[in-house]
Protein backbone atom coordinates (compact mmCIF):
# COMPACT_ATOMS: atom_id res chain seq x y z
CA UNK A 1 0.00 0.00 0.00
CA UNK A 2 2.93 2.16 0.91
CA UNK A 3 4.13 1.59 -2.05
CA UNK A 4 1.43 2.59 -4.28
CA UNK A 5 0.85 5.74 -2.68
CA UNK A 6 4.39 6.94 -3.02
CA UNK A 7 3.98 5.48 -6.69
CA UNK A 8 1.06 7.43 -7.17
CA UNK A 9 2.73 10.78 -5.30
CA UNK A 10 5.46 10.70 -7.88
CA UNK A 11 3.02 10.44 -10.80
CA UNK A 12 1.63 13.83 -9.07
CA UNK A 13 4.86 15.36 -9.24
CA UNK A 14 6.15 14.35 -12.31
CA UNK A 15 2.18 16.25 -13.43
CA UNK A 16 2.86 19.47 -11.65
CA UNK A 17 6.66 19.70 -12.59
CA UNK A 18 5.53 19.01 -16.20
CA UNK A 19 2.90 21.85 -16.36
CA UNK A 20 3.07 24.08 -19.61
CA UNK A 21 4.32 27.41 -18.19
CA UNK A 22 4.66 30.92 -20.13
CA UNK A 23 8.42 32.23 -20.76
CA UNK A 24 8.92 35.47 -22.28
CA UNK A 25 11.86 36.83 -23.91
CA UNK A 26 12.70 40.30 -24.61
CA UNK A 27 15.08 41.53 -27.22
CA UNK A 28 15.32 45.75 -27.49
CA UNK A 29 17.01 48.61 -27.81
CA UNK A 30 18.79 50.14 -30.86
CA UNK A 31 22.27 49.16 -33.37
CA UNK A 32 23.93 51.92 -31.28
CA UNK A 33 23.21 55.20 -28.91
CA UNK A 34 22.24 57.20 -31.96
CA UNK A 35 19.02 54.77 -32.38
CA UNK A 36 18.78 53.41 -29.37
CA UNK A 37 15.72 56.08 -28.18
CA UNK A 38 13.88 56.39 -24.80
CA UNK A 39 11.13 55.06 -25.83
CA UNK A 40 12.48 51.72 -26.43
CA UNK A 41 13.89 51.87 -22.67
CA UNK A 42 10.17 52.71 -21.42
CA UNK A 43 8.52 49.79 -23.27
CA UNK A 44 10.36 46.76 -21.43
CA UNK A 45 8.70 48.80 -18.44
CA UNK A 46 5.45 48.84 -20.12
CA UNK A 47 6.27 45.34 -20.90
CA UNK A 48 6.88 44.28 -17.31
CA UNK A 49 3.91 46.26 -15.51
CA UNK A 50 1.51 44.46 -18.76
CA UNK A 51 2.65 41.08 -17.26
CA UNK A 52 2.62 41.73 -13.62
CA UNK A 53 -1.05 43.68 -14.66
CA UNK A 54 -2.05 40.37 -16.08
CA UNK A 55 -0.95 38.27 -13.38
CA UNK A 56 2.57 36.85 -14.26
CA UNK A 57 4.70 39.08 -12.25
CA UNK A 58 7.13 36.85 -11.44
CA UNK A 59 6.95 34.57 -14.68
CA UNK A 60 10.57 33.69 -16.45
CA UNK A 61 11.38 36.91 -18.29
CA UNK A 62 14.65 37.73 -19.63
CA UNK A 63 15.66 40.78 -21.35
CA UNK A 64 18.61 41.75 -23.81
CA UNK A 65 18.85 45.38 -24.32
CA UNK A 66 21.64 47.33 -26.10
CA UNK A 67 24.67 47.33 -24.50
CA UNK A 68 23.30 44.68 -21.45
CA UNK A 69 25.15 45.03 -18.10
CA UNK A 70 28.02 47.34 -19.28
CA UNK A 71 28.32 50.66 -17.99
CA UNK A 72 28.07 53.41 -20.86
CA UNK A 73 25.96 56.11 -22.16
CA UNK A 74 23.85 53.71 -24.63
CA UNK A 75 20.37 55.96 -24.74
CA UNK A 76 19.26 58.50 -26.60
CA UNK A 77 16.62 61.51 -25.08
CA UNK A 78 15.76 64.84 -25.58
CA UNK A 79 16.52 66.40 -22.31
CA UNK A 80 14.00 69.30 -22.48
CA UNK A 81 16.56 71.19 -20.23
CA UNK A 82 19.37 70.77 -23.03
CA UNK A 83 18.36 74.19 -24.89
CA UNK A 84 21.67 74.66 -28.13
CA UNK A 85 23.02 77.95 -28.28
CA UNK A 86 21.12 80.10 -30.89
CA UNK A 87 24.42 80.07 -33.08
CA UNK A 88 24.50 76.11 -32.99
CA UNK A 89 21.26 75.70 -34.42
CA UNK A 90 21.81 78.28 -37.15
CA UNK A 91 24.41 76.52 -38.47
CA UNK A 92 22.96 73.15 -37.85
CA UNK A 93 20.38 74.76 -40.41
CA UNK A 94 22.69 75.89 -42.85
CA UNK A 95 24.80 72.80 -43.29
CA UNK A 96 21.68 70.15 -42.64
CA UNK A 97 23.56 69.03 -39.47
CA UNK A 98 20.67 69.02 -37.08
CA UNK A 99 20.20 65.43 -36.69
CA UNK A 100 21.09 64.99 -32.98
CA UNK A 101 21.09 68.87 -32.13
CA UNK A 102 18.68 68.68 -29.57
CA UNK A 103 19.57 64.93 -27.96
CA UNK A 104 21.54 63.80 -24.87
CA UNK A 105 22.59 60.36 -23.94
CA UNK A 106 22.48 58.60 -20.08
CA UNK A 107 23.13 54.78 -19.57
CA UNK A 108 20.18 53.26 -19.78
CA UNK A 109 18.16 52.12 -16.29
CA UNK A 110 16.96 48.77 -16.68
CA UNK A 111 17.37 46.45 -14.07
CA UNK A 112 17.85 42.66 -14.38
CA UNK A 113 19.10 42.45 -17.55
CA UNK A 114 20.45 39.55 -19.00
CA UNK A 115 22.63 40.65 -21.43
CA UNK A 116 23.40 42.58 -24.37
CA UNK A 117 21.21 42.63 -27.02
CA UNK A 118 23.38 41.23 -29.88
CA UNK A 119 23.76 37.80 -31.77
CA UNK A 120 25.95 36.11 -29.28
CA UNK A 121 23.90 36.66 -26.20
CA UNK A 122 20.53 35.54 -28.59
CA UNK A 123 21.96 32.56 -29.89
CA UNK A 124 23.36 31.53 -26.38
CA UNK A 125 19.95 31.82 -24.98
CA UNK A 126 18.91 29.75 -27.41
CA UNK A 127 21.28 27.10 -26.83
CA UNK A 128 20.37 27.43 -23.01
CA UNK A 129 17.34 28.67 -21.33
CA UNK A 130 15.77 28.17 -24.75
CA UNK A 131 16.58 24.16 -25.05
CA UNK A 132 15.18 23.50 -21.60
CA UNK A 133 11.12 24.65 -22.60
CA UNK A 134 9.48 21.82 -22.11
CA UNK A 135 5.86 20.81 -23.83
CA UNK A 136 3.37 22.56 -24.05
CA UNK A 137 4.88 25.63 -22.88
CA UNK A 138 4.36 28.94 -24.77
CA UNK A 139 7.56 31.57 -25.23
CA UNK A 140 6.60 35.07 -26.06
CA UNK A 141 9.24 36.97 -27.34
CA UNK A 142 8.84 40.64 -27.78
CA UNK A 143 10.75 43.00 -29.87
CA UNK A 144 11.32 46.40 -29.70
CA UNK A 145 13.71 48.22 -31.56
CA UNK A 146 14.41 49.05 -35.34
CA UNK A 147 14.16 46.94 -38.38
CA UNK A 148 14.85 47.45 -42.23
CA UNK A 149 13.92 46.13 -45.61
CA UNK A 150 14.71 42.72 -46.91
CA UNK A 151 16.27 41.47 -49.68
CA UNK A 152 13.99 39.55 -50.99
CA UNK A 153 11.43 41.95 -49.60
CA UNK A 154 9.85 39.49 -47.05
CA UNK A 155 13.83 38.58 -45.95
CA UNK A 156 13.54 42.26 -43.23
CA UNK A 157 15.54 42.48 -40.25
CA UNK A 158 15.40 43.46 -36.49
CA UNK A 159 18.18 45.45 -35.76
CA UNK A 160 20.67 44.13 -32.97
CA UNK A 161 23.51 46.19 -30.96
CA UNK A 162 26.21 46.40 -33.21
CA UNK A 163 25.66 43.56 -34.62
CA UNK A 164 23.74 44.57 -37.48
CA UNK A 165 20.45 43.28 -38.90
CA UNK A 166 19.14 39.89 -38.02
CA UNK A 167 17.13 38.61 -40.86
CA UNK A 168 13.95 36.53 -40.75
CA UNK A 169 15.99 33.67 -42.53
CA UNK A 170 18.48 33.86 -39.44
CA UNK A 171 16.13 34.19 -36.49
CA UNK A 172 14.27 31.00 -37.93
CA UNK A 173 16.73 28.26 -37.31
CA UNK A 174 16.90 29.48 -33.45
CA UNK A 175 13.24 29.14 -33.33
CA UNK A 176 13.55 25.48 -34.77
CA UNK A 177 16.29 25.16 -31.91
CA UNK A 178 12.82 25.14 -29.17
CA UNK A 179 11.30 21.01 -28.11
CA UNK A 180 8.94 21.54 -31.42
CA UNK A 181 5.79 21.19 -28.96
CA UNK A 182 6.79 24.56 -27.46
CA UNK A 183 4.31 27.32 -28.63
CA UNK A 184 5.84 30.44 -29.77
CA UNK A 185 4.44 33.89 -29.87
CA UNK A 186 6.23 36.76 -31.68
CA UNK A 187 5.16 40.68 -30.50
CA UNK A 188 7.62 42.70 -32.86
CA UNK A 189 7.10 46.39 -33.51
CA UNK A 190 10.06 47.38 -35.60
CA UNK A 191 9.50 49.13 -38.93
CA UNK A 192 9.07 46.66 -41.57
CA UNK A 193 8.57 43.77 -38.57
CA UNK A 194 5.43 42.34 -41.37
CA UNK A 195 8.03 40.38 -42.90
CA UNK A 196 8.36 38.23 -39.94
CA UNK A 197 5.17 37.16 -40.21
CA UNK A 198 7.36 34.27 -42.65
CA UNK A 199 8.30 32.32 -39.60
CA UNK A 200 5.47 30.54 -39.89
CA UNK A 201 6.78 28.62 -42.66
CA UNK A 202 9.17 26.17 -42.97
CA UNK A 203 12.79 28.00 -42.92
CA UNK A 204 10.92 30.86 -42.92
CA UNK A 205 9.69 30.87 -46.62
CA UNK A 206 6.72 31.41 -47.69
CA UNK A 207 5.23 28.39 -49.81
CA UNK A 208 3.81 25.34 -49.76
CA UNK A 209 5.24 24.20 -46.13
CA UNK A 210 4.73 25.22 -42.72
CA UNK A 211 7.14 25.08 -39.85
CA UNK A 212 6.36 22.01 -37.83
CA UNK A 213 6.16 24.40 -34.38
CA UNK A 214 3.14 26.18 -33.60
CA UNK A 215 4.32 30.28 -34.02
CA UNK A 216 1.78 33.02 -34.33
CA UNK A 217 2.93 36.54 -34.16
CA UNK A 218 1.47 40.28 -33.98
CA UNK A 219 3.77 42.40 -35.99
CA UNK A 220 3.53 46.55 -36.37
CA UNK A 221 3.04 46.86 -39.73
CA UNK A 222 4.04 45.30 -43.37
CA UNK A 223 7.22 44.07 -44.60
CA UNK A 224 7.70 47.21 -46.89
CA UNK A 225 7.01 50.02 -44.38
CA UNK A 226 8.04 52.12 -41.67
CA UNK A 227 6.34 51.41 -38.37
CA UNK A 228 5.58 54.18 -35.45
CA UNK A 229 7.70 55.37 -32.57
CA UNK A 230 11.13 54.87 -31.37
CA UNK A 231 11.47 58.39 -29.89
CA UNK A 232 13.67 60.21 -27.25
CA UNK A 233 10.74 62.07 -25.97
CA UNK A 234 11.14 62.03 -22.22
CA UNK A 235 7.49 62.73 -22.18
CA UNK A 236 5.69 58.85 -21.99
CA UNK A 237 2.32 60.01 -22.89
CA UNK A 238 3.63 61.11 -26.34
CA UNK A 239 3.82 57.64 -27.17
CA UNK A 240 1.79 56.17 -29.75
CA UNK A 241 3.87 52.98 -31.16
CA UNK A 242 2.16 49.23 -31.80
CA UNK A 243 3.37 48.73 -28.02
CA UNK A 244 1.04 51.29 -26.40
CA UNK A 245 -2.33 49.58 -27.92
CA UNK A 246 -1.28 46.61 -27.58
CA UNK A 247 0.01 46.20 -24.22
CA UNK A 248 -3.16 48.98 -23.19
CA UNK A 249 -5.73 46.05 -24.25
CA UNK A 250 -4.27 43.54 -22.33
CA UNK A 251 -3.61 45.20 -19.43
CA UNK A 252 -7.15 47.43 -19.55
CA UNK A 253 -5.18 50.78 -18.89
CA UNK A 254 -3.02 53.08 -21.05
CA UNK A 255 1.13 53.60 -19.99
CA UNK A 256 -0.40 56.04 -17.60
CA UNK A 257 -2.43 54.07 -15.97
CA UNK A 258 -5.96 55.35 -17.21
CA UNK A 259 -8.63 52.56 -17.22
CA UNK A 260 -9.52 51.63 -21.14
CA UNK A 261 -12.71 50.00 -22.37
CA UNK A 262 -11.49 46.41 -22.87
CA UNK A 263 -11.77 45.39 -26.06
CA UNK A 264 -13.62 42.47 -25.11
CA UNK A 265 -15.21 41.86 -28.72
CA UNK A 266 -16.48 38.24 -28.24
CA UNK A 267 -17.86 39.19 -24.60
CA UNK A 268 -16.39 36.64 -23.20
CA UNK A 269 -14.98 38.41 -20.19
CA UNK A 270 -11.07 38.37 -21.24
CA UNK A 271 -8.94 39.88 -23.75
CA UNK A 272 -7.38 37.71 -26.36
CA UNK A 273 -4.27 38.90 -27.75
CA UNK A 274 -6.30 38.62 -31.25
CA UNK A 275 -8.62 41.34 -29.51
CA UNK A 276 -5.64 43.42 -28.15
CA UNK A 277 -4.36 43.43 -32.37
CA UNK A 278 -7.84 44.68 -33.25
CA UNK A 279 -7.62 47.38 -30.72
CA UNK A 280 -4.68 48.52 -31.82
CA UNK A 281 -5.99 48.97 -35.67
CA UNK A 282 -9.04 50.66 -34.95
CA UNK A 283 -7.67 53.00 -31.92
CA UNK A 284 -3.90 53.44 -33.24
CA UNK A 285 -3.84 56.91 -34.91
CA UNK A 286 -0.64 56.34 -36.82
CA UNK A 287 1.36 55.37 -40.01
CA UNK A 288 1.17 51.47 -38.62
CA UNK A 289 -0.47 48.97 -40.70
CA UNK A 290 -0.31 46.08 -38.09
CA UNK A 291 -0.24 42.31 -39.56
CA UNK A 292 -0.94 38.94 -37.64
CA UNK A 293 0.39 35.55 -39.03
CA UNK A 294 -3.26 34.02 -39.74
CA UNK A 295 -2.96 37.11 -42.73
CA UNK A 296 0.17 35.68 -43.94
CA UNK A 297 -1.19 32.21 -43.62
CA UNK A 298 -4.28 33.03 -45.83
CA UNK A 299 -2.47 35.40 -48.48
CA UNK A 300 -0.41 32.34 -49.12
CA UNK A 301 -3.79 29.66 -49.39
CA UNK A 302 -6.53 31.18 -50.17
CA UNK A 303 -7.82 33.60 -53.06
CA UNK A 304 -10.53 36.12 -53.80
CA UNK A 305 -10.49 35.35 -57.48
CA UNK A 306 -10.37 32.23 -59.60
CA UNK A 307 -12.14 31.76 -63.12
CA UNK A 308 -13.17 28.26 -62.03
CA UNK A 309 -14.49 28.92 -58.95
CA UNK A 310 -18.04 30.87 -58.91
CA UNK A 311 -19.40 32.62 -56.08
CA UNK A 312 -16.16 33.56 -54.17
CA UNK A 313 -16.26 35.84 -51.46
CA UNK A 314 -14.55 39.17 -51.76
CA UNK A 315 -14.06 42.67 -50.56
CA UNK A 316 -17.07 43.63 -52.77
CA UNK A 317 -19.17 41.26 -51.17
CA UNK A 318 -22.11 42.86 -49.76
CA UNK A 319 -20.83 44.14 -46.49
CA UNK A 320 -23.68 42.85 -44.03
CA UNK A 321 -22.63 39.26 -45.72
CA UNK A 322 -19.09 39.56 -45.56
CA UNK A 323 -19.08 40.21 -42.01
CA UNK A 324 -21.86 37.85 -40.98
CA UNK A 325 -19.62 34.88 -40.30
CA UNK A 326 -16.21 36.38 -39.61
CA UNK A 327 -14.42 36.23 -36.03
CA UNK A 328 -15.77 39.03 -33.75
CA UNK A 329 -12.27 40.89 -33.51
CA UNK A 330 -12.46 41.39 -37.52
CA UNK A 331 -15.65 42.44 -37.61
CA UNK A 332 -15.45 44.89 -34.76
CA UNK A 333 -12.49 46.50 -36.87
CA UNK A 334 -14.40 46.67 -39.97
CA UNK A 335 -17.35 48.09 -38.08
CA UNK A 336 -15.33 50.39 -36.24
CA UNK A 337 -13.27 51.81 -38.79
CA UNK A 338 -16.65 52.21 -41.39
CA UNK A 339 -17.79 54.79 -38.58
CA UNK A 340 -14.22 56.53 -38.33
CA UNK A 341 -14.31 56.73 -42.13
CA UNK A 342 -17.69 57.53 -42.90
CA UNK A 343 -18.25 54.56 -45.18
CA UNK A 344 -21.40 53.24 -46.23
CA UNK A 345 -23.85 50.95 -48.38
CA UNK A 346 -22.71 47.82 -49.54
CA UNK A 347 -19.69 48.04 -50.85
CA UNK A 348 -17.50 49.89 -48.52
CA UNK A 349 -13.94 48.81 -49.93
CA UNK A 350 -15.13 50.70 -53.03
CA UNK A 351 -15.62 53.66 -50.80
CA UNK A 352 -12.32 53.12 -48.77
CA UNK A 353 -10.13 52.75 -51.91
CA UNK A 354 -11.86 56.23 -53.39
CA UNK A 355 -11.47 57.77 -49.98
CA UNK A 356 -7.87 56.54 -50.03
CA UNK A 357 -7.51 57.96 -53.92
CA UNK A 358 -8.82 61.04 -52.90
CA UNK A 359 -6.41 61.56 -50.16
CA UNK A 360 -3.95 60.44 -52.33
CA UNK A 361 -4.04 63.07 -54.92
CA UNK A 362 -4.41 65.42 -51.54
CA UNK A 363 -1.15 64.43 -50.59
CA UNK A 364 0.40 64.29 -54.23
CA UNK A 365 -0.72 68.27 -54.72
CA UNK A 366 1.38 69.25 -51.25
CA UNK A 367 4.35 68.43 -53.01
CA UNK A 368 3.54 69.91 -55.94
CA UNK A 369 4.72 73.02 -54.69
CA UNK A 370 5.35 76.57 -56.36
CA UNK A 371 7.46 76.63 -59.04
CA UNK A 372 10.95 77.34 -57.27
CA UNK A 373 10.19 77.25 -54.18
CA UNK A 374 12.74 74.48 -53.06
CA UNK A 375 15.24 76.69 -55.51
CA UNK A 376 14.24 79.67 -53.45
CA UNK A 377 14.87 78.06 -50.17
CA UNK A 378 18.01 76.52 -51.56
CA UNK A 379 19.50 79.94 -53.22
CA UNK A 380 18.70 81.76 -49.85
CA UNK A 381 20.56 79.21 -47.56
CA UNK A 382 23.80 79.05 -50.21
CA UNK A 383 23.68 82.63 -49.83
CA UNK A 384 23.72 82.96 -46.00
CA UNK A 385 26.11 79.99 -46.05
CA UNK A 386 28.76 81.51 -48.60
CA UNK A 387 28.56 84.96 -45.90
CA UNK A 388 29.36 82.69 -43.12
CA UNK A 389 32.11 81.35 -44.97
CA UNK A 390 33.69 84.26 -46.15
CA UNK A 391 34.45 85.25 -42.60
CA UNK A 392 34.81 81.87 -41.18
CA UNK A 393 36.14 79.67 -43.68
CA UNK A 394 36.81 76.72 -41.87
CA UNK A 395 32.84 76.36 -40.35
CA UNK A 396 31.96 73.85 -42.84
CA UNK A 397 34.07 71.18 -40.77
CA UNK A 398 32.67 72.07 -36.62
CA UNK A 399 36.21 70.28 -35.45
CA UNK A 400 38.55 72.75 -36.57
CA UNK A 401 39.61 74.96 -33.69
CA UNK A 402 38.70 78.29 -35.63
CA UNK A 403 34.81 76.89 -36.02
CA UNK A 404 35.24 76.10 -32.02
CA UNK A 405 36.11 79.36 -31.21
CA UNK A 406 33.20 81.02 -33.61
CA UNK A 407 30.85 78.73 -31.82
CA UNK A 408 32.25 79.38 -28.37
CA UNK A 409 33.60 83.62 -28.43
CA UNK A 410 32.02 84.44 -31.79
CA UNK A 411 28.82 82.81 -31.31
CA UNK A 412 27.21 86.78 -31.10
CA UNK A 413 28.92 87.89 -33.85
CA UNK A 414 28.02 84.46 -35.80
CA UNK A 415 24.38 84.76 -35.07
CA UNK A 416 24.36 88.64 -36.22
CA UNK A 417 25.98 87.84 -39.47
CA UNK A 418 23.40 85.27 -40.50
CA UNK A 419 19.87 87.10 -39.08
CA UNK A 420 21.12 90.31 -40.58
CA UNK A 421 21.77 88.74 -43.70
CA UNK A 422 19.36 89.75 -46.52
CA UNK A 423 17.88 86.10 -47.82
CA UNK A 424 17.57 85.38 -43.65
CA UNK A 425 14.31 86.07 -43.58
CA UNK A 426 13.01 84.82 -46.98
CA UNK A 427 14.94 81.67 -46.13
CA UNK A 428 13.52 81.21 -42.73
CA UNK A 429 9.92 81.66 -43.54
CA UNK A 430 10.26 78.91 -46.28
CA UNK A 431 11.82 76.58 -43.54
CA UNK A 432 8.63 76.88 -41.63
CA UNK A 433 6.26 76.69 -45.04
CA UNK A 434 8.10 73.08 -45.69
CA UNK A 435 7.38 71.49 -42.16
CA UNK A 436 4.07 73.02 -41.90
CA UNK A 437 3.43 71.12 -45.59
CA UNK A 438 5.43 68.17 -44.09
CA UNK A 439 2.65 68.08 -41.28
CA UNK A 440 -0.51 68.09 -43.49
CA UNK A 441 0.88 65.10 -45.57
CA UNK A 442 1.73 63.51 -42.53
CA UNK A 443 -2.55 63.93 -41.20
CA UNK A 444 -2.91 63.02 -44.34
CA UNK A 445 -0.97 59.68 -44.42
CA UNK A 446 -2.41 58.23 -41.31
CA UNK A 447 -5.91 58.84 -43.07
CA UNK A 448 -5.14 56.90 -45.76
CA UNK A 449 -3.53 54.14 -43.63
CA UNK A 450 -6.79 53.65 -42.11
CA UNK A 451 -8.77 53.27 -45.55
CA UNK A 452 -5.78 50.78 -45.78
CA UNK A 453 -6.21 49.23 -42.76
CA UNK A 454 -10.04 48.63 -43.66
CA UNK A 455 -9.17 47.09 -46.90
CA UNK A 456 -6.42 44.75 -45.49
CA UNK A 457 -8.56 43.15 -43.11
CA UNK A 458 -11.60 43.22 -45.56
CA UNK A 459 -9.54 40.69 -47.31
CA UNK A 460 -8.62 38.56 -44.74
CA UNK A 461 -12.19 38.22 -44.11
CA UNK A 462 -12.71 37.33 -47.35
CA UNK A 463 -9.77 35.12 -47.81
CA UNK A 464 -10.51 33.06 -44.61
CA UNK A 465 -14.31 32.86 -46.08
CA UNK A 466 -12.81 30.84 -49.10
CA UNK A 467 -9.86 29.06 -46.98
CA UNK A 468 -11.66 25.55 -47.67
CA UNK A 469 -12.07 25.67 -51.57
CA UNK A 470 -8.31 26.54 -52.07
CA UNK A 471 -7.01 24.41 -49.12
CA UNK A 472 -6.08 20.56 -48.31
CA UNK A 473 -8.03 19.69 -44.92
CA UNK A 474 -4.50 20.14 -42.89
CA UNK A 475 -3.83 23.86 -43.92
CA UNK A 476 -7.53 24.38 -42.70
CA UNK A 477 -6.47 22.95 -39.87
CA UNK A 478 -3.16 24.50 -39.58
CA UNK A 479 -5.28 27.61 -39.90
CA UNK A 480 -7.63 26.84 -37.35
CA UNK A 481 -4.66 26.16 -34.60
CA UNK A 482 -3.20 29.54 -35.81
CA UNK A 483 -6.24 31.22 -34.85
CA UNK A 484 -6.73 29.16 -31.70
CA UNK A 485 -3.27 30.58 -30.63
CA UNK A 486 -3.57 33.93 -31.65
CA UNK A 487 -6.98 34.34 -29.46
CA UNK A 488 -5.65 33.20 -26.49
CA UNK A 489 -4.76 35.37 -23.45
CA UNK A 490 -1.64 36.72 -21.75
CA UNK A 491 -2.09 35.41 -18.08
CA UNK A 492 -4.99 34.57 -15.90
CA UNK A 493 -6.36 38.30 -15.12
CA UNK A 494 -9.33 39.83 -16.40
CA UNK A 495 -7.89 43.39 -17.88
CA UNK A 496 -11.50 44.69 -17.14
CA UNK A 497 -11.08 44.40 -13.45
CA UNK A 498 -7.42 46.07 -13.78
CA UNK A 499 -7.31 49.04 -11.47
CA UNK A 500 -5.26 51.93 -12.82
CA UNK A 501 -2.09 52.32 -11.80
Amino acid sequence: MNRLLTSLFVLLLVSFSAHAADHFLTIGGGGSPHNNQLSLERNVVFFRHTLADCGLPSAPHEVFFACGNEKMRDLQYADPNNEPPRANVLLARLFDREGDLYQSYRQHNLSDITGPANRAAIKHWFDTTGARLADGDRLFIYFTGHGGPGRPARNTTMDLWFDGGMTVKEFVPLLDKLNPKVKVVLIMVQCHSGGFGDVIFKNGDAGPLLSDQSRCGFFATWNDRLAAGCTPDTQEENYKDYTTYFFAALAGKTRMGQAITPPDYDHDGKISMAEAHAYVQLTSDTIDIPVCTSDVLLRQFSKTRDDKIKDLITSATKFETLIKDTTPDRRAVLEGLSKQLDLKGDDRAAAARALADSIDKQRKSLDQRPPNRRNDRDNFRNQIRSRVMMQWPEIGNPYTPVSVNALTREAAELVKVIETHPAFKQWDALMQKNEEMQEKSFDLERKWVKCQRFLYVSDSVALEANLGKFASKLIQDKYKTLRAAECGTVGSTKPTAAAAR
